[in-house]
């Protein structure tokens, strides 16, 4: 089985090819600085329980019963904006906030500020790239406002594409398998345990996770636009 998350049509597939090469030129040039002057992130729902989603067993052994409890726990939104050393700005949000454009660029983006300001006293004559999804938040003109007034470029997403976004294809995906099986008091020792895992991963794992990014390109670029 594959997992498609959208059934494109031949306008998207051809964006996603336009996208991607232009990406991988971005990710190209961006090598020769070990990809230093790339952030990226996104959002994610993380629960206060991670449930093992399964567990080996003998053949005559019963099957263990997993509860599903995710409408009834609490729930928190989690935005990571992180590059080839790790978390530059981390926030968890809980599900009864709004997560707006005001809230991205307060919580959000006026750390990457502070982040950026600190940076550019050592090297001015490096571009930045903010790379982020299509989601609405990301893209309505007052976050856009911000990414200009900071100085970082803008780096375009293709449609539909969660393959060519390093948070999805990688980080997210690694955070809640590391989760598994524990449960937490509230937000701040998730988070907590969320920050020890990322900080946990070692700098050569997200050298490779640039190098797939920019192989995952290639990919879409080449089957002119499918999902890998």
């Amino acid at each position: 089985s594959k997992y498609v998350p959208h059934f494109l049509n031949e306008f998207q597939k051809e964006k996603r090819v336009n996208v991607c090469t232009l990406l991988l030129t971005i990710l190209s040039e961006s090598e020769e600085l070990v990809f230093i002057n790339i952030f990226t992130g996104d959002e994610s729902w993380f629960y206060i329980k991670f449930n093992r989603k399964g567990a080996w067993i003998l053949p005559d052994e019963k099957v263990p019963f997993f509860e599903n409890l995710r409408f009834q726990l609490r729930k928190f939104m989690l935005t990571v904006i992180w590059g080839i050393n790790g978390i530059h700005v981390i926030d968890i949000m809980d599900s009864g906030l709004s997560f707006n454009s005001d809230y991205f660029i307060t919580h959000i983006l006026c750390q990457i500020e502070q982040i950026k300001i600190q940076k550019n006293r050592y090297r001015k004559r490096i571009k930045y790239y903010m790379h982020l999804d299509n989601c609405k938040v990301h893209n309505s003109k007052a976050t856009q406002q911000k990414v200009d007034s900071i100085h970082f470029l803008r780096v375009t997403h293709p449609p539909y594409s969660p393959d060519v976004a390093p948070s999805d294809f990688f980080l997210f995906g690694y955070l809640k398998k590391k989760l598994e099986g524990q449960e937490f008091d509230g937000p701040d020792s998730l988070l907590d345990a969320i920050i020890e895992i990322i900080e946990g991963i070692p700098k050569d794992t997200l050298k490779e996770v640039f190098f797939e990014w920019m192989n995952r390109c290639r990919q879409v670029i080449q089957n002119g636009g499918d999902y890998i």
